[in-house]
């Protein structure tokens, strides 16, 4: 956390050299970088919440995993829903605690979904709504072999590249400075 803010007074362009450094540690530093943009731009929107709502309703979950919840955007859904067992992990401890803001009872824990070690069909669901896009190729098998461990039934959008335009362009930046 200090590098960050050592980072963030210095200015992006030795942020830029320093992340090269490691890609995992690089995706860390965006993430906390831009989790209130991102959270002002997307997380209150609920435009999904209909397709949401329906799974939802047919599969009735007691308790679900937000896999990448960054600010808790789905978590309103869930408490009109009645679910009170969830649990919402993400790499961004500022997102988590922009989610924890607004939904102090919501269990969050910060983590790359890589490093997931919860008992064997501990959720009724697991909700990854464009997260796992931002993992790396070569851990893509384990984190989807992990969730489906933890979960007896999962929901997975990848509709979208939007942010993950955004990070190919922060990461572009890199390569060019």
């Amino acid at each position: 956390m200090k590098i960050i803010k050592i980072i963030e007074k210095a200015g992006r362009m030795i942020f830029c050299r320093i992340s090269l450094i490691n890609y995992s540690r690089s995706q860390k530093i965006f993430w906390e970088m831009y989790a209130e943009e991102i959270h002002e731009k997307w997380g209150r929107i609920s435009n999904d919440y209909q397709v949401l709502s329906a799974i939802i309703d047919k599969y009735k979950p007691a308790s679900i995993l937000d896999v990448g919840c960054g600010s808790g955007r789905l978590f309103r859904l869930y408490q009109e829903k009645g679910i009170s067992d969830v649990i919402g992990i993400d790499i961004s401890e500022k997102a988590l605690k922009l989610a924890k803001k607004d939904f102090p009872n919501v269990k969050t824990m910060k983590m790359r979904l890589e490093d997931m070690d919860f008992e064997h069909n501990r959720f009724d669901m697991a909700i990854s709504n464009r997260t796992l896009q931002h993992i790396p190729r070569q851990n893509i098998d384990t984190v989807i072999k992990k969730i489906c461990f933890c979960c007896k039934s999962v929901y997975i959008n990848e509709l979208t590249d939007s942010l993950n335009t955004i990070m190919r362009k922060f990461l572009r930046n890199l390569v060019s400075s």
